[in-house]
């Protein structure tokens, strides 16, 4: 899936800053930055705030219903500390506002939202199950906040989600890093490639935008056995089935990118690429291949050498020699090789890159 667009509001991969001004890259909601840098981030370039009270990015850019906040960020502070890593209030005066937004207390994550009435929600990663993030590493976050609820998730996992709660009202104020009350601090780290929605997102929306950016690798060799002229690869989940896409191979190698949402052993099998089963009146074009609809008796593969339909009965197959022809209705084959048994690697380990 690709990245979601509906109800994009603003997105900063902070490429482009001029001075104390970060552009928005789909709209009119630049940020305007104090005491914060553009240094090397996730992708590109991101942002450094630091834990300095006035350490923030602030934009008119918050919606006031309906949110997603998506980002990656990468904290550099002490685990001990309280820090804001985004916020959006109603007021300037937090203790009576309603807000919302993402902080860390300790080694913990919390996503809050509070109403007109100071009461609310607030989930995050439990006590007694600390997650290091300090760990020199960039994460993705996501808040939603919709008709259905109220929800938050790290690295493509659902942490937390809560519904029935009245929700607040919101202007649109919207600060990345930045206190909202005298107990906490900025937040200490880098942001990269921040996106807010006025709309909910779905979990499968909260995915693409992680695996756009974020994945592990394997790397492999083919096994010197698989003699066919031209193969393929298929890469699956070794638990799920789910396909995990293939980057770039050459004839004895591949690379295969595995995103959070198929992270995990994988099964990735060898196969040539025989095309698929002959079928009659068919239209085929040059240079595609089929097998017969009986390959345990006749285990070839065959290329079109001339266009056309084929017949209605299938043909004769040749088994030899290789080159050998055959007419099928308009079309031309030419035997190619005899079929091979697939080559099955795994469970296979992404490694981190």
């Amino acid at each position: 899936m690709a990245i979601p667009t509906v109800g994009l509001k603003a997105y900063w991969n902070f490429e482009t800053i001029v001075g104390n001004t970060v552009t928005d890259e789909v709209g009119s909601f630049n940020g305007t930055k104090t005491n914060a840098d553009q240094v090397p981030g996730w992708f590109n370039n991101g942002i450094r705030f630091y834990s300095v009270p006035n350490s923030k990015m602030e934009t008119n850019a918050g919606p006031s219903d309906d949110i997603s906040m998506s980002l990656f960020f990468k904290r550099d502070g002490l685990p001990s500390a309280i820090e804001v890593l985004w916020s959006q209030q109603q007021t300037s005066v937090p203790n009576s506002a309603s807000y919302r937004g993402m902080l860390f207390i300790n080694d913990r994550v919390q996503f809050f939202a509070r109403n007109n009435t100071g009461a609310g929600v607030s989930i995050g990663t439990p006590e007694g199950s600390l997650i290091d993030y300090c760990d020199d590493k960039f994460h993705h976050a996501c808040l939603i906040e919709d008709d259905d609820g109220f929800r938050a998730y790290i690295d493509g996992e659902l942490i937390g989600f809560q519904d029935g709660y009245v929700r607040g009202t919101y202007n649109n104020n919207l600060r990345l890093s930045g206190r909202i009350s005298l107990n906490d601090l900025p937040f200490d780290g880098i942001l990269d490639e921040v996106r807010l929605y006025e709309v909910g997102l779905s979990t499968a929306q909260v995915l693409a935008l992680l695996d756009e950016f974020t994945y592990t690798q394997i790397n492999g060799v083919i096994d010197e056995n698989l003699a066919a002229e031209n193969w393929k690869i298929h890469c699956h989940h070794a638990i799920t089935g789910e396909l995990t896409s293939l980057i770039s191979t050459t004839e004895t190698s591949f690379n295969i990118q595995v995103p959070p949402s198929r992270r995990g052993p994988q099964i990735l099998t060898v196969l040539p690429d025989y095309g698929d089963q002959w079928l009659p009146d068919n239209d085929y074009v040059l240079g595609e291949f089929c097998f017969p609809n009986d390959p345990s008796t006749t285990p070839y593969y065959y290329r079109c050498i001339v266009a056309g339909t084929s017949d209605e009965t299938e043909p004769l197959w040749p088994s030899s020699p290789a080159g050998a022809t055959l007419i099928d209705g308009d079309v031309q084959w030419e035997l190619v090789e005899r079929m091979v048994q697939p080559i099955t690697h795994g469970p296979l380990i992404p490694t981190a890159i």
